[in-house]
């Protein structure tokens, strides 16, 4: 199960950069394909949300007691 989750996670990331990337390339135009921005801008959330609890848990499981 903790593969799928990564995978998951992983996922999100490179769909959140491939869009980027394409976006600033010009062939996609965010005004153009709300729908998928709308998606993206989500994906990105979750993700960035993931990773920040994730240095949260890190950071407080490297505090001393």
């Amino acid at each position: 199960m903790s593969a799928i989750v990564h995978v998951f996670w992983a996922a999100c990331a490179t769909i959140v950069v491939l869009f980027i990337f394409f976006a600033a390339l010009g062939a996609v135009d965010p005004g153009d394909a709300v729908a998928l921005t709308a998606v993206v801008l989500a994906l990105a959330a979750l993700w960035l949300a993931h990773e920040w609890r994730g240095l949260f848990d890190d950071e407080r499981r490297s505090r001393p007691s």
